[in-house]
């Protein structure tokens, strides 16, 4: 008898060590970067070369951080173009998709910008960022309107 409960005793103590705790709860995800906005609009004479409409973005960690950004649901009148400024350079207007570096605490203007060619109207589009690391938790989209007149 003695020997059935030391033997279940060991066996408790095994299977508790083994056991995983249940309480232990997994970190709480933060996204590494913020926007000051999720809407940006601007206005200029439709003959200027760009109009831009910027948000400011901020990498609120002290690590690089990869972002993605994806520009879609473009809409303008015939004969402009639209283009993306990000923290490296302002990508021609066939350069939809991109991952940024950002070093840490890097603040800069992310720019929607659009060349009207002298043809009044308005043309919008969004920008779609997030986190490489972790893009289902991470997703920030950004609607810019940019009229020419």
């Amino acid at each position: 008898m003695k020997n059935l409960c030391l033997t279940a005793l060991a066996a408790t103590i095994l299977f508790s060590a083994c056991k995983k705790d249940e309480t232990t709860e997994s970190p709480v995800y933060k996204v590494p970067f913020s926007i000051s906005d999720n809407t940006s609009s601007s206005s200029a004479r439709a003959v200027e070369f760009e109009i831009e409409a910027k948000v400011g973005f901020k990498n609120l960690t002290e690590n690089t951080i990869q972002v993605v950004w994806e520009r879609f649901d473009v809409v303008m009148p015939e004969g402009w173009e639209s283009a993306v400024c990000d923290n490296e350079l302002c990508h021609v207007p066939t350069v939809s998709t991109k991952i940024m570096q950002v070093s840490p605490f890097e603040e800069f203007d992310f720019k929607s910008v659009m060349r009207p060619g002298g043809v009044t109207g308005t043309g919008s589009c969004k920008i779609r960022l997030y986190d490489k690391a972790d893009s289902a938790r991470s997703v920030q989209v950004i609607d810019y309107t940019i009229i020419g007149i």
